[in-house]
């Protein structure tokens, strides 16, 4: 992020293109680190921390392969219903949009 123009440009690490990702630059080991969610890019974003001294840097974590739908469901009533269908059912859950 950009502070003083306010926008965010995007970092190319060492060995992006290459197809052996051992050698690859991650972000070191650290504590008392800042690190948030961006629900509208799904990604995890970490800020500083510390490493035997103090650490300004910023690493992003696109995770959107693993943290699923923005909704969830509880439960299904009812549970059984005849295989002919055409039952009637309630979904009750969270994050649901009304229809």
């Amino acid at each position: 992020m950009d502070i003083d123009g306010l926008y965010w440009s995007v970092v190319s690490l060492e060995n992006e293109d290459s197809k052996d990702k051992s050698n690859s630059v991650r972000p070191k080991p650290r504590e008392s680190t800042a690190m948030f969610y961006d629900s509208n890019e799904s990604r995890v974003i970490i800020f500083g921390g510390w490493a035997n001294n103090w650490l300004n840097d910023m690493w992003a974590l696109n995770v959107s392969s693993i943290t699923g739908p923005p909704y969830a469901i509880f439960s299904i009533k009812p549970s059984l219903g005849p295989i002919t269908g055409k039952t009637k059912v309630t979904v009750i859950g969270d994050g649901f949009k009304d229809s």
